[in-house]
């Protein structure tokens, strides 16, 4: 079973994702939110994992049905 998510982890993603203007999540930014979680203590995480994350936020921001979600749902 996948290890759930915290709200602080939570929170980190959504304010880089609210400070970077829900820009896709990849490379250079990718690498600067795993640091930032690392440095929080949250380094379980794999990048994919993370990047995933990331873009259900940028889409919950956007306004937008994620993939991933909808997928979840039926």
């Amino acid at each position: 079973m996948a290890k759930r998510w915290s709200f602080i982890e939570d929170y980190i993603i959504g304010k880089f994702c609210e400070e970077n203007e829900y820009e896709d999540i990849r490379n250079d930014l990718l690498d600067e939110l795993v640091d930032r979680l690392t440095e929080a203590g949250f380094d379980s995480r794999c990048r994919d994992t993370v990047q995933r994350r990331a873009r259900e936020f940028t889409y919950l921001f956007r306004g937008w049905d994620s993939p991933y979600i909808t997928e979840q749902i039926n």
